[in-house]
């Protein structure tokens, strides 16, 4: 997490995910945005991320006046938020309806399946090679550059230097693409 190391290991909160999703999108902030939110300050760097993606709709809280600042985002959440990003641009087409095919399907929650199933039937998420998805782990750095090679196709890298990675690791080309 500085120049020289990645930590391709490391959870992702949910407000880094929001930051590297309404970037990768170009969306608008809006920075004097006021939040319902307690726990996000509005001096925070974070703010103007949050409150953006919570005004177009893309994000909810933990609760109805709790973000969550500084917990580690799920991977079936993080799907759902993707999901919901997109359907905001009018980049999905809905008129299939999905069905997961993750061994551990039934521990994925309610609100969340739609969009991993549409996620996973588009190649957009995949999961691991028992053929889980384990939608309650957190997402780790390697996995949120993959998500964002997949859903929104980046293909152009760059030169890594990072002392914690080599071009063995399985998530190498995704964290190159994705530095670009």
């Amino acid at each position: 997490r500085n120049t020289n190391t990645f930590d391709p290991s490391a959870n992702v909160t949910r407000e880094e995910f929001l930051k590297m999703l309404v970037l990768a999108l170009e969306i608008p902030t809006d920075k004097t945005a006021v939040s319902l939110f307690a726990d996000v300050n509005a001096s925070e760097w974070y703010a103007e991320y949050v409150n953006t993606a919570f005004n177009k709709k893309i994000v909810n809280g933990v609760s109805s006046d709790k973000f969550g600042i500084g917990d580690s985002i799920k991977r079936e959440d993080a799907a759902v938020i993707a999901y919901r990003a997109l359907d905001s641009l009018a980049l999905l087409n809905q008129e299939v309806e999905f069905e997961c095919e993750f061994t551990d399907k039934d521990a994925i929650s309610d609100y969340a399946y739609t969009a991993i199933a549409f996620m996973e039937n588009n190649q957009l998420i995949n999961g691991y090679e028992d053929g889980t998805f384990r939608p309650n782990n957190p997402l780790t750095r390697a996995e949120l550059c993959k998500i964002v090679n997949l859903v929104f196709n980046y293909t152009e890298a760059e030169e890594l230097t990072f002392s914690d990675m080599t071009k063995n690791d399985w998530f190498y080309n995704y964290v190159a693409v994705a530095k670009k």
